[in-house]
């Protein structure tokens, strides 16, 4: 027996809605934490009560297994399509559920295909995938009924448009309704200016290039932060590390236990790079060292820090470190903080890994979130529990970002990004001394945008609680440059502007404004 809560009742008849007027391929949208699993499960009651025949499709074995799981707990018993499983199914099974992968490899075959073709509703879990592609230009599946769920309609770049698959979005609620209604933790965010990812590039999803982040956040100062801000803000709590790649977890990883904290990692299984042969181009040369730093890394930490997820959520330790791995559908209540170590150019990663610490458990009133690459700002206007509009259609042109903001080299006068190390120049390579930021990371709460103005003493807050309320607020310079000097005096005007490259006729001009 399913029960539903209001408003996945009203996700249920916004689906039966659509149908009824001849729709046949609905996204359903719903913030995490929402159940869109149990609406499914729900759905698939219904179509077994009816005498249809329903084909659940993940996109990852770790969402197959809870999938299966909560099938089973409604007593739905579906028919797993999974690995070894050769034969179809033979004792009239109205609900399947296979991974992406199994279905793709079962449609080529004659069988499979002849009974596939029976299938009178596919439900897609993670919709906004691009692995569930196929299933939209297979003819068996030309007049079946599909149902995309997912917590993140959004695809960027050249990405197939979600509209060119489906027909209309059926809404749920959003995060900052589901947790009005108690059903999303609320989470107290703290972050820190990313690493300046102008020069990154990016592939054709739009997302910045995995080994050129890597570099960005391979810092023993940025290592140590983590670990540090993590102490200070949120000690020995259930935690989830997201890292760019493998090198870079476990390197993650054993910060934390240098400083005596039990953490773990876990990722994909990494195989040895063929040598390379002679005669090899750069490009290949460049690849296998980047294989093989990871393969090195990998065999190095797994002999040392490599966990299992079940460890974890038993509390054999706090700290779990991973890297793509449970970032989509992934759910654990217990856990406390999410920790974001690296960048993404992807609202829909961010609201899938940053929203995991929210679900509600054993009294569980707050949460935390410690994004040291900037993610909320850039992709969230500041705010983890925005309110989107989502929309079927996406611009296949990226939104210019302005120009890069440049500084000079003093040594050859070349112009170069601002968050340049080295002068790139040839014969040059003069070394820019370290910013206060890069010498110490010290996360700062974004605690003023839910506050209301009444409650804030500007004069009370230090220069770095100015900068962040005047950014979250939304408010102009001005009024920064103002309270700075009216609550703390000529002398952190000065640093102020020196930390910012102002010149020293600025503070002249604002001293005697105000």
């Amino acid at each position: 027996m399913i029960t539903l809560r209001p408003y996945q009742q009203k996700m249920v008849d916004g689906v039966t809605h659509y149908f009824n007027h001849g729709l046949k391929r609905l996204l359903v949208y719903g913030a995490m934490r929402c159940g869109k699993t149990i609406v499914f499960c729900y759905i698939a009651a219904g179509a077994k009560k009816k005498g249809n025949r329903v084909l659940i499709v993940t996109d990852r074995k770790v969402l197959f297994t809870q999938t299966s799981e909560s099938l089973r707990a409604f007593d739905l018993h579906p028919f797993d399509i999974k690995a070894g499983i050769k034969h179809t199914p033979k004792n009239g099974e109205q609900i399947m559920i296979a991974t992406s992968v199994s279905l793709e490899n079962r449609l080529k075959k004659t069988d499979w295909r002849r009974e596939l073709s029976k299938i009178d509703i596919i439900i897609i879990d993670e919709a906004h995938r691009q692995s569930f592609n196929y299933i939209f230009d297979e003819p068996i599946f030309n007049n079946k009924l599909i149902l995309g769920f997912t917590g993140s309609p959004i695809r960027t770049g050249k990405q197939l448009q979600l509209g060119d698959q489906y027909q209309q979005i059926v809404s749920g609620p959003n995060t900052q309704e589901l947790e009005k209604l108690g059903y999303s933790v609320p989470l107290r965010v703290f972050d820190y200016p990313s690493p300046d990812m102008h020069d990154v590039k990016k592939d054709s999803q739009g997302e910045f290039n995995n080994y050129e982040t890597y570099k960005k956040f391979d810092s023993p100062t940025l290592y140590s932060g983590v670990v540090d801000n993590w102490l200070k803000i949120c000690p020995n709590v259930c935690t989830i590390v997201y890292c760019v790649n493998i090198v870079h977890a476990v390197k993650t990883c054993e910060a934390f236990n240098q400083k005596g904290i039990k953490a773990r990692f876990i990722t994909s299984a990494v195989s040895k790079p063929k040598e390379l042969q002679l005669g090899a181009t750069k490009a290949q040369q460049t690849k296998y060292r980047i294989k093989k730093e990871a393969y090195d890394y990998y065999e190095y930490g797994a002999n040392r820090w490599a966990g299992n997820v079940e460890d974890w959520k038993r509390g054999d330790y706090s700290v779990l470190v991973n890297c793509d791995i449970f970032t989509f559908g992934f759910d654990h209540p217990q856990l406390i903080c999410g920790i974001l170590n690296r960048a993404t150019n992807s609202t829909a990663l961010l609201l899938q890994m940053g929203l995991r610490p929210a679900t509600p458990y054993n009294g569980k009133k707050t949460a935390y979130l410690l994004d040291f690459g900037g993610n909320v700002d850039r992709l969230a206007d500041g705010q983890y529990n925005k309110v989107f509009e989502w929309s079927l259609f996406h611009s296949t042109k990226e939104k210019s970002a302005g120009i890069p903001v440049s500084k000079e080299c003093p040594k050859c006068h070349a112009l170069l990004l601002s968050g340049a190390k080295y002068c790139t120049t040839p014969n040059c390579g003069y070394e820019f001394p370290k910013s206060k930021k890069e010498q110490f990371v010290e996360l700062i709460e974004k605690k003023y945008s839910t506050l209301n103005a009444k409650e804030i003493k500007p004069r009370q807050m230090t220069v770095a609680e100015l900068i962040e309320y005047t950014k979250q607020k939304g408010y102009k310079k001005a009024w920064l440059w103002r309270q700075i000097y009216t609550a703390h005096g000529e002398t952190a005007l000065k640093l102020y502007a020196k930390k910012n490259g102002y010149h020293h006729s600025w503070v002249k001009r604002v001293v005697s404004r105000y």
